[in-house]
Formats: C-alpha cells, structure tokens, sequence
C-alpha cells in the first residue's frame, strides 16, 4: 500500500512508516476476508472496478487471512509447536500472494490498497 500511496522512493521516511504501520489488522482481516469472495458484501463492491476483484487479489485476501490466523495461533497459542519448515512454507504463501497481488491489474490493485486508507462508512 505505501509503494502505491506514497511511492518507492520515499521507503526511508517518517511518512512512508506511518503508511505501513497505519493499517489495523482487524480491518485488514476484514477487507482481505470480503476481497476473497466472489461477490464482497457491505459497502466494499461499489469500490472495485467490476464490483468483485480480480482473481489474484481474492487469493491474496484468501493468503492474509489464512497467515493472520497462523501469526495468531503462533503468538498467543501455546500449544502449537512450529518447525523451521512450517515458518519457510508461510513465507512462502505471503511471498506468492503479493507477488500476485502486483501481477493484478492496476486499477484492481489500486482499488484494493486504496481501501484500508480509506475504508467505506456504509452507503455513500
């Protein structure tokens, strides 16, 4: 979102930092949960270009909830116990689900990484 927002080469300032750190997980979940489906509810449809995202941002959706639960389970569940291999295969799923997030077309991607910046309040 920062790259798209405040650009590439602003990586090493005080503004992009406070883009990347102003996103909340919870509506990050809550956007990533209603971008994976076919037909998002709530007021997120009347912001998507075709009024459902491309199928490579529904899988990066798919992607963050699916991780955000494992980061769940691995900082607060003691019980789970996570082998080097389980960490490398997680890396992996949130290294291919941005690298599709960037292979989306841009007005999809745009759309999406606009959302948790400006997150819709009901009807318009």
């Amino acid at each position: 979102m920062a790259d798209e927002l405040i650009g590439k080469t602003l990586r090493n300032t005080p503004r992009y930092a406070l883009a990347c750190r102003s996103v909340g997980h919870r509506s990050l979940r809550e956007l990533c949960g209603e971008a994976s489906k076919a037909a998002p509810r709530r007021a997120v449809p009347d912001h998507i270009p075709t009024g459902s995202f491309d199928t490579r941002i529904r899988d990066r959706g798919y992607a963050v909830v699916e991780l955000q639960g494992k980061r769940h389970a691995a900082n607060y569940d003691p019980r789970p116990r996570f082998r080097t291999s389980d960490a490398l295969l997680a890396l992996l799923q949130a290294r291919t689900a941005m690298a599709r997030l960037m292979e989306a077309p841009a007005e999809h991607r745009q759309a999406f990484l606009t959302l948790p910046a400006f997150p819709p309040r009901g009807a318009a």
